[in-house]
């Protein structure tokens, strides 16, 4: 969605700021919107589809990258990313338990490219499930 219409806003309105800016802001609007949904489903679905991504990893660790790229954009729009880290460590949990990461490595990227996405606010989490990840390992 955001590819999409920033795409067609540069299109049209070129490197204007304002039209950019007011872009961002609906974006933000529509990515935090309830409307009577429980808190956070946003944070949720994009976990969810992170989630499905290691899941059907099939080796292709540059196109895996560019996927959690995506659908990491909307990190950077959400107002309560404790809530996204609450949900990513549950199913982190989930899958360190289930013993479903079968390849540790696909883990680390999502970490990584969280902590960019991050620009280092709650990092020390991650940090530690990247830890608790390798000690299983072993």
């Amino acid at each position: 969605m955001h590819i999409k219409y920033n795409n067609l806003a540069h299109e049209y309105f070129g490197e204007d700021k304002l039209s950019e800016a007011a872009l961002h802001k609906a974006i933000k609007a529509a990515i935090n919107l309830e409307d009577g949904r429980k808190q956070g489903k946003s944070a949720e679905l994009v976990v969810k589809y992170c989630d499905s991504l290691m899941k059907k990893y099939t080796g292709d660790m540059v196109t895996l990258g560019e996927q959690f790229d995506k659908s990491l954009v909307v990190l950077q729009f959400l107002e309560d990313k404790e809530i996204f880290k609450h949900f990513y460590c549950k199913r982190l949990a989930g899958r360190l338990l289930r013993h479903q990461n079968q390849n540790f490595k696909v883990e680390h990227v999502m970490i990584d490219k969280m902590q960019q996405a991050y620009q280092y606010q709650p990092t020390v989490d991650f940090c530690r499930s990247r830890q608790n990840a390798r000690s299983t390992i072993n």
